[in-house]
């Protein structure tokens, strides 16, 4: 199998496995959900998800190291960089989303209160802000590590990793069928 062949394979697989965490993450929330099995069923769920957010992330830096041709030891210290930065991404975008909920539920309601719509630019305008200054803060650290084209090639498998996990969540999972209607299993 020529090394191409084989590359386009393990992008295949790529996005295979991580068609399968989101649909398992979503199938393993609703049976739990519809089980009702409590602190249990809870437990057990987190740590499905945990297991699958570990194989997404081996997977991720699988294609990382092979597609900007990282030793072992580069990838650690991508993967540390990176590291610093999660969960800072994770608090904006649980900002994200409070504020798109407001706004929603804003709208709703007639979207009418001028002080909370001020507000709410405002937060806006904070978090693009905090964001801009986050990614320059985090391509100054991959920097030190890589070059500008591996930057731009490292920012497009976050890309594309991204808009198939949107794809996924808008479809309901890899083959646009789960969950289905009524959250059962399905027929």
């Amino acid at each position: 199998m020529s090394r191409r062949t084989r590359r386009r394979v393990l992008r295949r697989g790529a996005w295979l496995l991580l068609a399968l965490a989101a649909a398992l993450s979503v199938s393993v929330t609703d049976a739990s959900a519809q089980v009702g099995q409590g602190e249990r069923a809870r437990r057990g769920q987190h740590l499905d998800r945990a297991m699958l957010e570990q194989r997404l992330r081996q997977r991720m830096a699988e294609m990382i190291r092979e597609e900007l041709g990282l030793s072992p030891e580069e990838l650690s210290e991508v993967e540390r960089v990176l590291g610093e930065f999660d969960s800072v991404r994770r608090e904006m975008a649980r900002e994200e989303r409070a504020i798109r909920r407001r706004v929603e539920a804003l709208m709703l309601e007639g979207g009418e209160d001028q002080d909370e719509a001020a507000e709410l630019l405002e937060r806006m305008v904070a978090l693009r802000n905090r964001e801009a200054s986050v990614f320059g803060e985090e391509v100054a650290r991959l920097r030190e590590h890589l070059s500008p084209v591996q930057i731009l090639k490292l920012q497009a498998i976050r890309d594309r990793i991204a808009q198939r996990i949107r794809q996924m969540r808008r479809r309901g999972g890899p083959g646009g069928d789960w969950p289905p209607p009524g959250g059962g299993p399905p027929a």
